[in-house]
């Protein structure tokens, strides 16, 4: 079973936070056939026309060739860089798991910056070369692996990283209130999901005449914006510290550059993104960054929430 690109499933708004979900969700049964054959195998997948979410720059990163190597520098030089930053700023000196941590790439960016980090990836084979490569990564889920600590030893880091994970989830929610028992009080989660149903996607439709190329099925079942993942975060207690975006690939579109139809293309597209953003210092990049997503751009959006107090109303 492979992901369909499926412009015409139907989709519904999730009647309290806002944001789009398949309709009707998948059944657990379909999407544990679906990893089990299709997805948690990131060390083959071939690379994707449009970098959509971590897995699939793994992919890129473990193929033992130059682009791989040069997929890594441009990760630890721009998107690793500025992850480390923010929570450098927001948990200095915390421990911090990364949940659905791929081959580990996030957590040895981040050990190599002096942060205690582990991970935790459900996938056996992803995990295994993780591991082989000295990573702290763990094969467990997120709900395996929290139940496998003691309740009096809870809670377990002060960040946690949820990077294209929630797309995924059957039930989100339920995973973020995971992630709130993981953390120390005041502890940060950050979190990137893409960024669908935009404006821009809407005008690339309205002006090009493709479909909602943005949709898969059965594995992306959520479909968020800032208001819909402000609001999900908002109930399972947690306060925005930061939103912030990454490049928005989808302008391309917009310009006459249709990579979705062209993979050729598409790796241009790739590349002409990474010169731009290696020749940013970081800092601008991140303001640049953190300016698009108040504008709702962004091709994922990428939030750093605070575990709020107890008794915070």
């Amino acid at each position: 079973m492979n992901a369909v690109h499926d412009a015409e499933a139907k989709v519904e708004r999730h009647p309290e936070h806002g944001y789009f979900r398949l309709s009707p969700i998948p059944d657990a049964q379909t999407l544990s056939r679906y990893y089990e054959t299709a997805y948690n195998d990131p060390l083959r997948r071939a690379p994707l026309q449009e970098r959509e979410s971590a897995q699939a720059a793994d992919a890129r990163t473990a193929r033992s060739d130059a682009l791989a190597e040069q997929e890594k520098q441009w990760r630890d030089a721009s998107e690793f860089e500025d992850i480390s930053a923010y929570l450098a700023d927001l948990a200095p000196g915390g421990q911090i798991v990364d949940v659905g941590a791929g081959i580990g790439e996030l957590v040895a960016a981040l050990a190599d910056r002096g942060f205690d980090a582990s991970g935790i990836e459900p996938s056996c084979e992803a995990s295994l070369y993780a591991q082989s490569q000295g990573r702290a990564v763990q094969q467990n889920d997120l709900v395996g692996w929290l139940n496998s600590v003691p309740e009096k030893a809870r809670p377990v880091c002060d960040a946690v990283t949820l990077l294209n994970v929630l797309e995924h989830l059957r039930d989100p929610g339920d995973a973020l209130a995971q992630c709130h028992a993981m953390l120390t009080e005041g502890g940060i989660l950050c979190i990137r999901v893409p960024n669908d149903f935009s404006d821009v996607q809407r005008a690339v439709v309205e002006t090009t005449g493709c479909d909602r190329w943005w949709i898969r099925t059965p594995d992306h079942i959520n479909y968020f914006d800032r208001e819909s993942l402000t609001a999900l975060l908002n109930a399972q207690g947690f306060t925005t510290e930061i939103a912030t975006c990454d490049f928005p690939i989808d302008w391309f579109l917009l310009m006459g550059e249709n990579y979705l139809s062209d993979p050729e293309l598409g790796r241009k597209c790739h590349e002409r993104r990474k010169a731009f953003e290696v020749s940013l210092p970081g800092a601008v990049r991140r303001r640049l960054y953190r300016s698009l997503s108040q504008a709702g751009f962004g091709r994922n959006l990428i939030i750093y929430a605070r575990k709020a107090p107890a008794n915070a109303g």
